[in-house]
C-alpha cells in the first residue's frame, strides 16, 4: 500500500495536478506519508479515479497554498 500511495502522488504530479503540501515520506521508519493535498485535479486523472483504502482529500478547485488551515499539519 505504501508504494501504491507514493505512485499515486507521482502520477498526480505528472498528470498536471498541483501538489499543495505533503506528498513525501514522513520520518525514516515505518510506512508513513505526510498528509497530502492536491489541487487542480480533473476527473480523468489517476488520483481522481483510483481508490485508496485510506482517507485522502482531492480538491478540484481552490487556493490551498497554506495547508495548515485545513488541519493537515504533519505530526
Amino acid at each position: 500500500m505504501f508504494n501504491k500511495v507514493l505512485n499515486l502522488i507521482k502520477s498526480g504530479k505528472s498528470e498536471g495536478a498541483k501538489l499543495e503540501c505533503g506528498g513525501e515520506r514522513l520520518g525514516d521508519t515505518g510506512y508513513f506519508i505526510k498528509p497530502t493535498v492536491f489541487s487542480n485535479v480533473t476527473d480523468n486523472m489517476t488520483i481522481a479515479k483510483e481508490e485508496v483504502k485510506y482517507n485522502y482529500p482531492c480538491f478540484h478547485s481552490g487556493d490551498y497554498s497554506d495547508c495548515g488551515h485545513l488541519g493537515l499539519n504533519a505530526m
